[in-house]
């Protein structure tokens, strides 16, 4: 069955709107981070072309790369891939050669650029767009730094999704000790890389330990969003995934009508997550000898799926500190 990676936290993106002025850029940018914050990322997307659109008027580097960011992370999140590649790319050609323009920028835009690359399956420019974002952040910032962790935690999903179990596992720990430290057990800010490391535990044999992770998870998420975020329907997705390894196909079949529920409600029927969690239910369909039910979902997935370049829309973070906004970082 497919699993789903590294999920995407609403919660760690930070801004404040008050400060903004009508028709500047600032004021333009801030209203595009609030309304990602709320979920709302078409409206987003409009108000951050607009930003760029001045950011050009001003011919100021730095604001242009910082709003092609955003805006390339809201298209990675929309399952728009092209169009993150464009903004992303063109933020890393201005940023290279460029003395005006934040290094941190730069390391952003290449951990969302592997994250693509994963997405797309060309795991080699992913791995190097990766560690060179990773080489980056740690000369900016040191070892221990939180925006080090995240992309030590996508280096370490990338050598998992590649078989490279103890490399995988060597990253997992050293983030989750790191990270424990930083927001103490429990925190909301672990769930992705627990996600990774359940995933760890369950393509080595230990499912048992892989559900007691992915359930802790679900508490920390539907503590912090409620029942119908769609990171929610990602968790419980991971955990029927491990049930029906385990021969549990009912409790597989209950989670996955759940999940399909909130990703359908929060992000759209025809959204590549939806696409993934249908695909997910007619696998356990299938393994319950309900055939004809099965093929109607594998249509609507594969409905969805020819609009988009890619069955697994979040299968790395995308680096959430570009959404923090100038000076507050």
């Amino acid at each position: 069955m497919s699993w789903v990676g590294t999920l995407l936290l609403a919660a760690a993106l930070s801004v404040d709107i008050n400060t903004a002025v009508e028709g500047t850029w600032e004021a333009l940018y801030e209203e595009g981070i609030h309304l990602t914050v709320q979920g709302q990322l078409e409206h987003a997307q409009d108000a951050l072309w607009r930003a760029l659109k001045e950011a050009e008027a001003q011919q100021e580097d730095d604001k242009i790369v910082a709003t092609l960011n955003s805006l390339g992370s809201i298209h990675l999140r929309r399952g728009n891939y092209v169009k993150a590649q464009q903004c992303l790319q063109r933020a890393v050609r201005i940023c290279n050669g460029r003395d005006d323009v934040d290094r941190r920028r730069l390391a952003v835009a290449l951990n969302n650029l592997g994250a693509i690359y994963n997405l797309t399956g060309e795991l080699d420019k992913a791995e190097s767009y990766y560690r060179r974002s990773l080489d980056l952040k740690t000369e900016l910032f040191g070892d221990s730094h939180e925006e080090v962790t995240a992309v030590a935690n996508n280096l370490g999903a990338l050598a998992l999704s590649r078989g490279r179990h103890a490399e995988a596992e060597r990253f997992f720990l050293r983030v989750l000790s790191s990270e424990e430290q930083r927001f103490g057990k429990g925190a909301l800010e672990l769930t992705g890389m627990l996600n990774n490391l359940a995933t760890l535990y369950r393509e080595t044999g230990r499912s048992a330990e892989a559900i007691a992770i992915l359930s802790e998870v679900r508490q920390t998420v539907e503590r912090a969003f409620g029942p119908t975020h769609h990171t929610l329907a990602l968790i419980l997705c991971n955990i029927a995934v491990v049930h029906s390894d385990t021969g549990s196909y009912r409790e597989a079949e209950h989670l996955l009508e759940r999940a399909i529920l909130i990703s359908e409600t929060s992000l759209g029927p025809d959204h590549p997550t939806t696409a993934h969690l249908n695909a997910a239910y007619a696998r356990v369909l299938r393994k319950l000898h309900r055939s004809a039910e099965a093929k109607d979902f594998e249509r609507r997935a594969k409905a969805i799926r020819a609009d988009h370049s890619s069955a697994n829309p979040l299968a790395h973070t995308i680096d959430v500190s570009e959404f923090l906004l100038p000076g507050r970082q």
